[in-house]
């Protein structure tokens, strides 16, 4: 009697671990690998392809690359249960009178929303003027807006003004989000975003990184920083099982939705 040929869920993970190893797959290695047809590896690759997890190419897969985003204003109202989800969590991790950086996008705008609908008492230093504005509304909120050139479509500053000022602060909590997750680490589509967010983790004691399922296998340009220097993902479901098992060896603990964790 042959061996049993492995389930769709084993073969997922199986691909979804090569995709993290070697950013890219061939079907006709991966039928020899798990002893089935390629028609079956093509079905698990059209699958994950449709969840959003890689990207399908002529003969295999490979990670999912994003150049370029939705404009804040479109991203707003997309996956807002998600983010919602994400915020909660996320403002349950921060301490009362904590400094904190957060860079601007729209999770990190739920984030801030669900820390201003407590009675708190927070330093906010943002790089985004839409966060500034729903940090201002809390009267136990310090709002202090980095200065720098104006994206509009982002609502956000960047630039070496940007990042001079926020040199001049020590802060307890780094919040930031990202446009991918990948096997090695977070990374965004604007190096002038990914470089204020390298900054804010740099003047901070803990770090924190929030981004929906969407997110995840997601490829950009643009590296922030490995897994090391994040302490705390907050994601709105389960990561994929070799994509967890990277992230936590980096050191990273993992909160998926309304996670119950105190702060820290």
């Amino acid at each position: 009697m042959g061996l049993a040929k492995p389930k769709k869920k084993d073969r997922h993970e199986l691909i979804l671990r090569q995709i993290a190893e070697h950013a890219s797959i061939r079907v006709s290695l991966l039928a020899e690998q798990l002893g089935v047809t390629g028609e079956t590896i093509r079905r698990d690759i059209a699958e994950l392809n449709a969840s959003g997890l890689l990207s399908r190419t002529y003969g295999g897969a490979t990670v999912r690359p994003v150049t370029s985003e939705a404009s804040f204003a479109i991203r707003q109202n997309v996956r807002v249960a998600e983010r919602d989800r994400i915020g909660g969590a996320a403002a349950g991790l921060v301490a009362d009178g904590a400094v904190v950086m957060i860079d601007g996008g729209s999770t990190t705008h739920q984030v801030i929303w669900h820390l201003a609908q407590r009675a708190r008492d927070l330093t906010i230093i943002t790089n985004s003027t839409a966060i500034a504005v729903v940090a201002a509304a809390n009267p136990g909120f310090r709002v202090r807006l980095c200065p720098g050139p104006y994206d509009g479509s982002e609502a956000l500053v960047t630039g070496e003004e940007t990042i001079e000022y926020l040199a001049r602060f020590n802060a307890h909590r780094a919040i930031i989000g990202a446009s991918g997750l990948g096997h090695n680490g977070p990374c965004d589509v604007s190096a002038g975003q990914a470089a204020v967010k390298r900054a804010m983790l740099r003047q901070s004691e803990r770090s924190m990184l929030v981004v929906d399922a969407s997110k995840f296998g997601v490829s950009a340009v643009e590296r922030i920083c490995g897994f090391d220097a994040i302490d705390d993902l907050v994601v709105d479901r389960p990561l994929p099982v070799e994509l967890a098992r990277i992230v936590q060896a980096g050191g990273t603990r993992i909160h998926v939705g309304r996670d119950p964790a105190g702060p820290v």
